[in-house]
């Protein structure tokens, strides 16, 4: 009896577990990829490629995007099309970073 409970309460873990993992997994945030672009920044500024003309003309773009990262989720949500232009401004940041360190 005890070997067919302790069978039944497995069994029920294995199933309840991938449903547990399903539900903890967090939404997709759009401003993730922007600690990789500070990482970048970082790197740039210590091995001196990036001198502070450039580094303060970037930290101007990242703190627009993070107001505008704040201002989309005042609704509680950010869209599709929202989720887009975040990804296409951080895209321009990390495009000003690259032209930043490579334009020795």
């Amino acid at each position: 009896m005890l070997k067919h409970l302790t069978a039944t309460a497995l069994l029920g873990l294995m199933m309840a577990a991938p449903a547990a993992a399903q539900t903890s997994q967090k939404p997709d945030r759009p401003d993730r990829p922007r600690a990789a672009v500070q990482q970048r920044i970082r790197d740039g500024v210590r091995t001196g490629t990036i001198n502070r003309q450039e580094l303060s003309a970037i930290r101007k773009h990242l703190q627009s995007f993070r107001g505008h990262v704040r201002d989309m989720r005042k609704d509680g949500s950010v869209t599709r099309a929202e989720h887009r232009a975040l990804k296409q401004e951080l895209r321009q940041i990390s495009r000003q970073v690259f032209r930043a360190k490579h334009r020795k």
